[in-house]
């Protein structure tokens, strides 16, 4: 398999086949590395391409990867996917394109074949990609027991099968062993879930602070009889809002709320909204190059795909004027919702009838309409309130909507994930 194909990144395929130009893959790159956001979806925020479009781009692109086709079939296949604005697996028909009947070596059927995940396991994280448009790799990061090495070590060996380094059966059998190592050296360790979730422990896994530093502080924890926390705050090294996240998020990791790598994510988003608001109040806002991505309650709807179709065939047209007449109705709505909607826990009847008018009015006609509305709206505010990524936010959307389950109430800063 040629090299170049089993690497190149979605961004340069999206290019190369005309999707987008070179300096909106530029911008998109930046926006995904300030905002740790897959550039799919940042080119989507910023309505470049759509949803659709995307996920045919990733499924080409994994076909490629694979063998299973040809680059000039998935050119073409790309092209009609533009033209016509139909799917890839449409295109192909029309085109009389048949992927090679080949094993897959998708991250998914890997992780099941090496019993890393079960089927069920597998069917839920499947589901939440498709919905959200999210590789599946976060998803599980996001949502799954499954570390990020574990992760990092599939990757690789699914690398190596497509670059034709390693036949499949080896790289399985060694994805395997390094599972049941895995177990085994947590057993032995005598490592259970409250000496997983120590405060320092959690600090030092996701990042936020270096195992140097923790030991530091333990020792000065231990000499002074104070709690770790109020240590690292009065040695400068946390701030004192960062101490309370982390207990907040072992709370909910030990109460089953959480997985581990989920409070893990969490904390890092904690960490680095802190670092931008250090270095904005350090430069004094200056010397910001790109415009910020820009995260409306109109795009988030987009992005959870809640919006009605009679908006995305009418109530957006080409007109830039119209256009910007129902992103500032959807604000307003927003804005409303926030105001007199409990959010936590969506119930319709009881929503007063200037917001059901205005909602109804925007596209929402339906019951149901109206508890999507009301669902994106509670996970929406967990965005703007940082307590989520938009990533996360929008896996919380379609789970709960997936499992018909209502959003409970969340205590101070993170919200009640009792479903999880």
């Amino acid at each position: 398999m040629d090299r170049n194909v089993v690497v190149r990144p979605i961004g340069d395929w999206l290019v190369e086949w005309g999707m987008i130009s070179e300096k909106q893959l530029q911008v998109a790159l930046n926006d995904a590395r300030v905002h740790s956001l897959p550039v799919g979806m940042c080119l989507i925020l910023r309505e470049q391409v759509d949803t659709e479009t995307i996920q045919s781009a990733v499924i080409g692109q994994s076909y490629l990867r694979d063998g299973a086709i040809k680059v000039e079939e998935a050119t073409n296949a790309m092209a009609l996917v533009k033209r016509k604005h139909v799917s890839l697996g449409i295109a192909f028909n029309l085109l009389a394109v048949q992927p090679q009947s080949l094993p897959r070596n998708r991250l998914g059927d890997l992780l099941l074949a090496s019993g890393a995940i079960s089927s069920g396991e597998l069917k839920v994280v499947l589901s939440l990609a498709k919905s959200t448009g999210l590789p599946l790799g976060r998803i599980l990061l996001n949502h799954g027991s499954i570390t990020e090495d574990l992760i990092q070590t599939a990757l690789l060996l699914q690398t190596t099968i497509r670059r034709g380094e390693i036949d499949r059966n080896t790289a399985i059998e060694k994805l395997s062993q390094y599972v049941e190592d895995g177990a085994r050296n947590s057993i032995l360790a005598g490592i259970g879930l409250h000496a997983e979730t120590l405060t320092g422990s959690l600090l030092v896994k996701s990042g936020v602070i270096s195992e140097v530093n923790i030991k530091d502080a333990l020792n000065t924890s231990v000499r002074a009889g104070a709690r770790l926390g109020e240590v690292l705050v009065s040695k400068g090294m946390l701030r004192r809002e960062m101490v309370e996240s982390t207990l907040e998020v072992q709370k909910l990791i030990r109460s089953h709320k959480f997985t581990v790598p989920q409070g893990l994510s969490v904390l890092r988003n904690v960490h680095a909204a802190q670092r931008r608001d250090e270095i904005k109040s350090e430069s004094g806002h200056h010397g910001q190059r790109t415009k910020p991505l820009v995260m409306s309650f109109y795009r988030y709807l987009k992005l959870t795909r809640a919006l009605p179709d009679v908006i995305l065939r009418g109530g957006v047209s080409h007109d830039a004027l119209t256009r910007e007449a129902v992103q500032s109705e959807m604000e307003m709505t927003w804005q409303e919702l926030r105001a007199v909607s409990p959010l936590a826990e969506p119930v319709v009847p009881c929503l007063p009838e200037d917001v059901r008018s205005l909602l109804q009015r925007c596209g929402f006609i339906t019951d149901e309409q109206l508890v999507i509305a009301q669902r994106a709206a509670y996970t929406y505010k967990l965005v703007l309130d940082q307590v989520l990524s938009i990533e996360q936010a929008l896996i919380e959307f379609h789970r709960l909507k997936m499992e018909e389950v209502q959003p409970k109430d969340w205590t101070g800063t993170f919200p009640n994930l009792s479903a999880i």
